[in-house]
């Protein structure tokens, strides 16, 4: 009972708080994929995670953490991409998070329709379109750079995919992959990933150049003639740390490395410089483990992607393969975004129909995390 004349302290609890909001990933297909968030306020804190801005997720087959700071999805497969986001509260407030967007196995655009491109690339600059079944700058430039960005930021990262009709000007950057980049007044910010003609002229180079939104510094790293005037190209680059590694038409060594901690964060984009101009087709993102530090662990990278194959019906199929990183490695192999049973091997064998014909994948996984290899698409057409 208070006395006439006392004073007192009114005190409010500090509110729910985020302050580090959860991560778009591109996760490799049946395997764990954990989505987190940090929060602050006067404890107890709770937390609901959602699917869909609507559907609280409960804990239970393959979710846990539905009422925690982290959330896991074991195996993350075709039917676990969606947004999510966590509601988070305690006796003062509530406050939801950014919606993350989890695609699991990750995004392969085929770029059959334009609704495909515009649904997961930006369209800065260039008037970018799909035509022909490939993303192009229909008004391709270098200075400017032409800029189309990924929508879904990355830090650690693969990126694979198909250049075609790979440009050969003469004294230029034809084209290139953005890596880590923002879109500035003028020029693009970031590491690009470049091909074109360097000194001494004459051949199908690929380089890195760096540009801090100001202009272009010289080319880096010059891997020389390694492609010509017309070829279909096929480049992975890897991001990890302050590290980018490109392999280019499948080689099994980086064909090019660069190493800089100019660019910590930033988009996945690409570049059209040239008249009639590179084409862009078959991308493949997906975000990327790392091993803890101290570990002495390696994550894995795959060598060796699964080949795609067009064959008769009855025909016996089998793909493959090849991985380096710290052992043990496991193996699962996806049809369709869905895990197979029982393949779990670096090999995958069956007899093509058209009921097996689709999209076949393998994740490759260590004690860092899991890693997919680029999809092998089998068609099954002709025979008797």
């Amino acid at each position: 009972k208070a006395s006439a004349g006392a004073d007192f302290i009114l005190v409010i609890a500090p509110g729910a708080r985020i302050t580090v909001q959860p991560e778009d990933l591109l996760a490799a297909g049946c395997a764990p994929a954990s989505l987190g968030v940090i929060a602050v306020g006067e404890p107890p804190l709770t937390y609901q995670w959602r699917k869909a801005n609507t559907i609280p997720l409960v804990n239970g087959g393959h979710i846990s953490g539905a009422n925690s700071p982290m959330l896991t999805i074991s195996p993350a497969t075709a039917n676990d991409t969606d947004i999510y986001d966590v509601v988070v509260s305690n006796a003062s407030n509530v406050v939801t998070s950014r919606d993350a967007t989890l695609v699991s196995p990750p995004l392969l655009n085929y770029f059959d329709q334009q609704s495909y491109a515009s649904a997961w690339f930006n369209n800065e600059r260039g008037a970018w379109a799909v035509s022909g079944g490939v993303y192009t700058a229909t008004a391709p430039n270098y200075n400017p750079a032409t800029y189309s960005s990924f929508r879904l930021p990355q830090t650690d990262f693969l990126v694979e995919l198909d250049v075609v009709n790979a440009s050969l000007d003469n004294f230029t950057t034809n084209g290139g992959i953005w890596l880590r980049s923002a879109m500035t007044s003028f020029e693009p910010r970031g590491v690009l990933l470049g091909w074109g003609d360097t000194f001494p002229w004459g051949g199908g180079d690929v380089y890195w150049q760096r540009n801090l939104g100001g202009g272009w510094q010289a080319a880096e790293n010059v891997a020389q003639s390694v492609y010509t005037a017309g070829q279909t190209m096929h480049v992975r680059v890897e991001v990890r740390g302050d590290t980018f590694a490109a392999y280019v038409n499948d080689s099994q060594t980086p064909t090019t490395t660069l190493v800089t901690p100019d660019f910590a964060v930033g988009s996945i984009a690409l570049l059209d410089a040239a008249s009639p101009g590179t084409s862009f087709d078959n991308v493949f993102i997906q975000s990327l483990p790392d091993c803890d530090p101290g570990s002495g662990l390696t994550p894995v990278t795959i060598l060796q992607r699964p080949q795609s194959q067009s064959v008769a019906p009855g025909t016996n199929v089998v793909l493959s393969v090849s991985a380096v990183g710290s052992g043990p490695l496991t193996y699962q192999w996806l049809y369709n975004g869905q895990c197979i049973a029982g393949a779990t091997a670096a090999t995958y064998a069956f007899t093509a129909s058209g009921v097996t014909a689709g999209r076949y994948e393998c994740t490759v996984g260590n004690a860092c995390g899991s890693v997919g290899s680029y999809p092998a698409i089998v068609s099954a057409e002709g025979g008797i």
